[in-house]
């Protein structure tokens, strides 16, 4: 985005003052400072766009929605999500794009460098003929003679010089007063150190392409610049306009400036010859009014997507994000005696996503969670952090498992509906399943589901809603989810013969599903038709529905369920975690709520104080007070 940004506002400030200069009422030393604030405005705007003070790393929100499903799927545990391989492929362009432009550049840099040398060894020997005064009157500038000039130019920055060719004791004495007028005006003006840094700019802003336009004109309305100085000393224009002709006609130059460069050369002549052209002497009262029209003009320009610069980094893509979390299996020992509890997991996050050295840090009670828990996390998927181009792991990530019973009481009791039993054979084969899937052998559980399949025409619904529903399991083991949606829609095809929480448990999984595969109206489909079972609802299926919204970018829509979601954990003592207090500051942002946004951000540096938090707060307050 800051790339976009870049190119718009360069583009936006290069036209504006191009524009500018078109209009006629401008000198040509007027036109030259507008054209040069318009160039050397561009670091400048790069500057703005990516100074360190505005770089705000708040985490894009991520979410933590859980379910409790029953024994043949483990709990599936979504939260903010992308795809890895498109994130990679982005990363590699970005990579290659930036590399290329470091080149070009450079390439540009040497060339600018060898350029100012060889100018500097082609002048060869010279030889001082005599001292001029300075227009200041405070210094003297050597002209010299060279055998390596045709015309009349000025070489040099902190000490310029103007050197002539070897024949310049034969030119009269009117062209020798117009063109030392001429060189004169360029060292007053500094024009050598102008087109330098012009130049250098150049090498970081090539791919401009109105750069190219600007620099192009500010060697013109240089010249043009210091023909007018010399039309001020009474010189005929018509004479003047002669004398370039003929130096032109024999022109060799680097990167020093000649007084009759044949670029431009017809315009320099028509402007010479038209009378209606002002030609009024450059003061400090004009350069100031030249210099205000660009500052008001540029002003606005530098303050396109000022906002984003600041508070647009909130949607940093660079941190550590999960992209699916599956839920720990719930022990049956612990599960058949109500045992409840939690543990508390310490992992790293590897360069390609995968967690690696999990161990226990906290477990309440001890000896009954920890094994599901660290299988668990054994499966996690992360987008890896990235610096400076580059995945790198990270290390100390920890997190919670929590391990309860009928959470919230959100589904309703089956309404003791008849549920065909399951055959003794059937669940032995199941369990079996079940087993080859949590080791992760599955081409075992492949096979072994083929041969159920084979056998489903002799099962009755409540064995083939299991059957379809530990293929869905498999399918999403594999990372193959649309054929786990098409498993689990399988389920519901069962639900006259299924047990009532399986059915809910399914619409619960199908909504996450389709979250995964980014189909959000089908997400938001079978979420509401699981709030359909729910007696009881808590904060998380509220919480779920936000991100849906706020994936489909429907911020006020993800705002409510998002409200709705706190309201109920505050009135039901729930623990809010930090990922939502960073979705409602995220969705306040989006819709310009800052005073609604300042508390939130407060409540987060006061329950999470870090330097992010504290830097994303004062930019609120900041953006609070101006509205």
């Amino acid at each position: 985005m800051s790339i976009v940004l870049l190119v718009v506002k360069t583009t936006l400030v290069l036209g504006a003052v191009l524009l500018l200069q078109r209009l006629g009422w401008f000198t040509a030393a007027q036109r030259h400072i507008l054209v040069g604030v318009g160039v050397f405005s561009l670091p400048l705007v790069a500057a703005g766009i990516w100074w360190p003070a505005a770089e705000v790393p708040f985490v894009q929100p991520v979410l933590l929605p859980t379910l409790d499903l029953p024994l043949l799927l483990p709990e599936l545990v979504v939260q903010e999500l992308s795809h890895p391989g498109s994130y990679e492929q982005t990363l590699s362009w970005a990579g290659l794009a930036l590399v290329g432009y470091i080149t070009v550049s450079a390439v540009l840099l040497v060339l600018w460098t060898l350029r100012v040398v060889l100018t500097q060894k082609w002048l060869g020997e010279r030889r001082t003929v005599q001292m001029l005064p300075a227009w200041d009157g405070k210094r003297a500038v050597p002209l010299q003679v060279s055998t390596q000039v045709t015309a009349p130019m000025t070489w040099g920055v902190w000490r310029p010089v103007i050197i002539v060719p070897h024949n310049w004791r034969e030119w009269s004495a009117a062209q020798q007063r117009a063109a030392l007028t001429h060189e004169l005006a360029h060292v007053q003006r500094k024009d050598t150190l102008t087109m330098l840094a012009a130049g250098l700019v150049g090498c970081l802003f090539w791919w401009q392409p109105l750069y190219w336009i600007a620099i192009r004109l500010l060697g013109e309305h240089a010249e043009r610049a210091c023909d007018d100085k010399v039309l001020e000393t009474g010189t005929p224009a018509d004479e003047y306009a002669g004398h370039l002709v003929e130096l032109a006609r024999a022109q060799r130059m680097g990167a020093a400036l000649s007084m009759a460069s044949p670029h431009a050369l017809r315009g320099r002549i028509r402007a010479l010859l038209d009378a209606k052209q002002r030609r009024v002497p450059l003061t400090r009262g004009s350069a100031a009014a030249a210099l205000g029209c660009s500052v008001m003009l540029l002003a606005p320009i530098s303050l396109v997507g000022a906002q984003d610069n600041g508070l647009r980094k909130f949607a940093s893509d660079g941190d550590l994000m999960p992209i699916v979390k599956v839920g720990a299996v719930y022990p049956a020992q612990a599960r058949d005696q109500g045992i409840e509890g939690y543990v508390v997991v310490e992992f790293r996050v590897d360069a390609d996503g995968a967690t690696r050295d999990a161990q226990v840090v906290e477990a309440q009670p001890p000896g009954v969670f920890e094994a599901a828990a660290l299988r668990a996390v054994g499966r996690y998927k992360y987008k890896p952090r990235v610096e400076a181009g580059v995945p790198v792991a990270v290390s100390g990530i920890r997190n919670r498992l929590t391990f309860a019973l009928d959470r919230d009481g959100a589904l309703s009791s089956d309404p003791g509906a008849t549920v065909p039993a399951m055959s003794e054979p059937f669940y032995r084969d199941m369990a079996i399943l079940h087993s080859a899937i949590d080791e992760a052998r599955y081409d075992d559980a492949q096979a072994l589901l083929e041969q159920l399949r084979q056998r489903a025409a002799a099962m009755n619904g409540n064995e083939v809603g299991q059957l379809q529903n530990l293929a869905g399991y498999l399918a999403f083991k594999l990372g193959d989810f649309p054929s786990a949606i098409s498993a689990y829609e399988g389920v519901l095809e069962q639900s006259a013969a299924i047990p009532q929480g399986l059915t809910a448990t399914t619409l619960y999984t199908l909504a996450q599903l389709n979250f995964v595969v980014e189909n959000f109206d089908q997400s938001l489909h079978y979420i509401q038709r699981w709030r359909d079972f729910a007696t009881n609802e808590g904060p998380i299926p509220l919480i779920f529905m936000a991100q849906v919204h706020y994936r489909m970018q429907d911020y006020p829509a993800a705002t409510e369920r998002l409200e709705e979601g706190l309201a109920k954990a505050e009135a039901r003592n729930v623990e809010v975690r930090e990922n939502w207090w960073k979705l409602l500051s995220f969705l306040y942002f989006e819709q310009e709520r800052w005073a609604d946004l300042v508390p939130i951000l407060e409540n987060l540096n006061r329950d999470y104080p870090n330097e992010e938090y504290k830097k994303n707060l004062q930019i609120a307050r900041q953006a609070a007070a101006q509205t």
